[in-house]
């Protein structure tokens, strides 16, 4: 059972897709992520139509919170080259960090559907989780988000966008 809103959020270290294309010796660890402020971990794999549906608009709430103490990261459940993939076929440019296989981070968060949404607060403690697409959920993610930086919410879908309210995982 995936983890739930409550639970201490696993600590991970992983690379970045960029770092490894760069021949960057760098991790991201969860701890480091939370010195900045809350974070919203997206676990996705490119060969999830889902995923591939709703990541550009997880970009949208990337780019909305970009100057905020604040984290947005997919972390991919992939090999290199579907990750990168998955980065350019989609445009995305928000940070990808890659668990390749055992997939052990995933694991750590007993992921059973991708995408997952894991909101979780500088404390460490999971204050949402989000498994598919629900528009309302992510809508309610994103207005957390500039409640806890202060600020107004920020639009990520436009109006013109004919946007269903769910779709499975």
């Amino acid at each position: 059972m995936t983890l739930k809103p409550g639970d201490s959020a696993p600590d991970f270290q992983l690379e970045s897709v960029l770092d490894i294309l760069q021949s960057q010796d760098r991790v991201v660890s969860l701890q480091g992520i939370l010195e900045k402020g809350p974070a919203l971990l997206v676990f996705a794999k490119e060969s999830c139509p889902t995923c591939q549906y709703c990541l550009p608009f997880v970009q949208r709430i990337y780019q909305n919170y970009l100057d905020l103490e604040f984290s947005l990261v997919v972390i991919a459940q992939e090999s290199l080259s579907a990750a990168q993939a998955m980065t350019h076929g989609l445009g995305l440019q928000m940070p990808i960090l890659l668990d390749g296989d055992p997939f052990s981070v995933s694991e750590k968060y007993q992921i059973e559907f991708v995408p997952a949404f894991f909101y979780v607060g500088q404390d460490g403690r999971i204050q949402r989780v989000l498994e598919s697409f629900v528009r309302r959920e992510l809508v309610e993610i994103n207005e957390e988000i500039a409640k806890v930086k202060g600020v107004e919410p920020l639009p990520f879908f436009t109006p013109d966008e004919v946007v269903p309210a769910f779709r499975p995982g």
